[in-house]
């Protein structure tokens, strides 16, 4: 009997096994941590002499404690994604907590999953609904029916689909789209439309009820203030709008501009204001943006003489043969190095604000620099056999590209402060909206 899970599975014969016998038995099962054996004993104690109260502590005691492993391995499987046994798993739960139930023993039944099973549920009966709709589409109507089958029992909404009718088929989702639409789903709503529409876009209202949904379920951000820093708040805004996600719309400063303008608003100097204006355009989250500092430094044209190795070969006589053999020696020489450079910092703060309550969800200050450095180097000899450094061993250094490239290439123009800071900008847009769209990721989950 030992990892028995359903207690009631058999029954003891009573004239063989007075009551008094099984709670003795399950005591004994009980000690020596066999819970779900000591269950059955109790359980089967009951049935036989209803109220006995050794059996009911018996039953409290060892029952909760296989209950709790139960939802233990629920909790598990749900963890690991694996869905369907996991819903297995819970309905096991809730049969076992029914018939202690049935036998007038009530155990404490762990609330915390419900939702947890109602969200791998409703995602379970979707990919079962979208699988059935497949093969309906296949003309696999047999295999249709048997997944809808299987989705009625999970959900009685979808009790009395049939295939032959497509009504039937959609009725349930119109109603789940309903539900979810007054319980603030919104999200949900519009995956449960899109599924109607999408089989029959004059059925009902399904629609309308799809724009509803997807309406509701956008938040709406703006980046303010206007004119602060208009390259990186548009930057930013094309950032965000192209993350991906389904349910975020960004109102660029561009068109909040205008929108702004019209409605008489000037200067935006604060996040106070800032507020007041998102909440006048109707906007979820506001993206307030401040330039706090700027640095900028140039080094004008140096020359300064640094240190290379020129190799050149030498016949060096062998005494003992007479002849001449040639080896390779180094000497050390200097070349010119005319160097100049620009640097750029930037300084900014940003907060993501809750437009109704003026709540900060994520803000930070971040300093971003830019550095562009222009060397050319400058030797009157030949380069061909010239080296950044002495050799190690009896091998030749190796070569060293790009540093050889310095003495030939022409030189340029180091980056002006304008072209310095639109790197900085897209910097600064990269590192906001990485974490924004964190925010959002786990917002939506």
């Amino acid at each position: 009997m030992k990892g028995s899970s359903i207690f009631f599975a058999f029954l003891f014969l009573v004239a063989c096994n007075p009551s008094n016998k099984l709670v003795k038995q399950g005591d004994a099962a009980q000690l020596k941590g066999l819970d779900d054996d000591a269950v059955s004993y109790y359980y089967n104690a009951l049935l036989n002499k209803p109220n006995h109260p050794k059996a009911i502590a018996g039953l409290v005691e060892s029952g909760q404690k296989v209950l709790n492993q139960k939802f233990a391995r629920f909790n598990q499987l749900v963890i690991q994604n694996q869905v369907e046994e996991a819903i297995k798993a819970y309905t096991n739960a809730r049969l076992f907590y029914q018939n202690a139930l049935s036998v007038n023993v009530q155990l404490r039944w762990p609330d915390e999953y419900d939702d947890v099973y109602a969200e791998i549920r409703t995602e379970y009966v979707g990919t079962l609904y979208d699988e059935a709709l497949v093969l309906m589409n296949e003309k696999k109507f047999e295999a249709a029916e048997q997944k809808f089958e299987r989705i009625a029992k999970l959900d009685t909404l979808y009790k009395g689909i049939t295939v032959l009718r497509l009504n039937t088929v959609l009725e349930p989702l119109y109603k789940q789209g309903i539900i979810q639409l007054n319980q603030g789903k919104y999200q949900q709503a519009y995956n449960t439309f899109s599924k109607i529409v999408a089989q029959d876009d004059q059925y009902k209202d399904a629609k309308l009820r799809q724009e509803e949904a997807i309406a509701k379920a956008t938040t709406r951000i703006g980046i303010l203030p206007i004119d602060s820093m208009p390259e990186l708040e548009q930057l930013i805004g094309d950032r965000l709008q192209k993350s991906g996600f389904a349910y975020v719309k960004v109102t660029t400063a561009n068109e909040l501009r205008n929108v702004l303008t019209a409605r008489g608003w000037g200067t935006i100097e604060n996040r106070k204001q800032a507020l007041e204006a998102a909440q006048n355009l109707g906007l979820n989250y506001v993206l307030w943006v401040k330039q706090m500092q700027v640095n900028y430094t140039e080094e004008p044209v140096k020359l300064e003489q640094r240190t290379a190795y020129e190799a050149f070969s030498e016949n060096i006589l062998n005494p003992y043969t007479g002849t001449f053999s040639a080896i390779t020696k180094f000497r050390k020489v200097t070349y010119d190095d005319s160097y100049e450079s620009r640097k750029l910092s930037l300084t900014i703060a940003y907060s993501l604000l809750v437009v109704g309550s003026g709540e900060e969800v994520s803000g930070d200050q971040l300093t971003f620099t830019q550095l562009d450095e222009q060397h050319q180097f400058i030797y009157k000899g030949s380069t061909l056999n010239l080296y950044e450094q002495l050799p190690t061993g009896n091998f030749l250094p190796p070569p060293n590209p790009e540093w050889k490239s310095l003495f030939t290439e022409v030189k340029r123009q180091p980056l002006s402060q304008q072209q310095l800071m639109v790197e900085l900008n897209r910097q600064a847009a990269r590192k906001i909206t990485t974490v924004l769209n964190q925010y959002f990721k786990n917002k939506s989950k």
